[in-house]
């Protein structure tokens, strides 16, 4: 059984070999040219043999159908290599155009970044000038700060000096009290004034001379309406 089935594969592979030649060998065998007009009567005066009218008339027949037939391929041929070559000019047009449009696209995409960013830089210059002009701002209010601070500080020392040295005038005796405020003036008079208890201010007034404690008296007044 197993012979049998080897033999038929062999005889299956030996015919498909020869289909496969006699194939190759029709399509590399070109195919006889039609004979033309002038041949056909060639070969009816030349034979020994003469040749039927109608058999002659059948042949040129069918060579005008085959000539016929073969420009009417030519033609298709033509055509279809024509439409074939248009397509592809059509396409590469196309192709072009879009590349041209890409191209112009990615240079308008590109200018506008550009100048998106000079703005931004632009922005970020000005930014930075406000950034230092408020920096020296700042600078300049602490300063301004610690003048103020000193100032507070020397001026609580001064208060405090003032409130020390109204307390002992407080302490004094009118006689000793009049002989230093002599060379007081009268603002620094009246700020001990205030510094005074109120007890003790009118010593302050009675140690001066009765004008100067008139005149004090009255811009004391006046301080204390306003």
């Amino acid at each position: 059984m197993k012979i049998l089935k080897l033999i038929g594969g062999l005889l299956a592979v030996f015919l498909a070999s020869i289909g496969i030649s006699f194939m190759i060998l029709s399509q590399n065998t070109p195919l006889p040219e039609p004979k033309s007009p002038e041949d056909i009567v060639w070969e009816f005066l030349i034979k020994d043999k003469p040749i039927n009218p109608e058999v002659l008339k059948s042949q040129l027949i069918s060579y005008k159908r085959n000539l016929r037939d073969f420009e009417n391929k030519h033609n298709y041929y033509e055509n279809t290599i024509d439409s074939l070559l248009v397509i592809f000019t059509n396409n590469d047009s196309i192709h072009i155009a879009e590349i041209a449009l890409k191209d112009s696209l990615f240079i308008t995409l590109k200018d506008s970044l550009s100048n998106e960013l000079e703005v931004l830089t632009a922005n970020l210059k000005l930014k930075d000038i406000e950034i230092a002009d408020t920096q020296n701002q700042l600078d300049i209010l602490n300063q301004q700060l610690e003048v103020f601070a000193i100032k507070k500080t020397n001026m609580e020392e001064k208060e405090a000096n003032l409130k020390s040295l109204a307390k002992t005038y407080e302490a004094m005796k009118l006689k000793d009290m009049a002989s230093i405020l002599k060379n007081v003036d009268d603002n620094t008079v009246m700020r001990i004034y205030f510094e005074m208890k109120p007890k003790k201010r009118q010593n302050l007034l009675l140690a001066l001379d009765n004008k100067r404690a008139a005149n004090i008296t009255r811009k004391l007044a006046v301080l204390e309406q306003s």
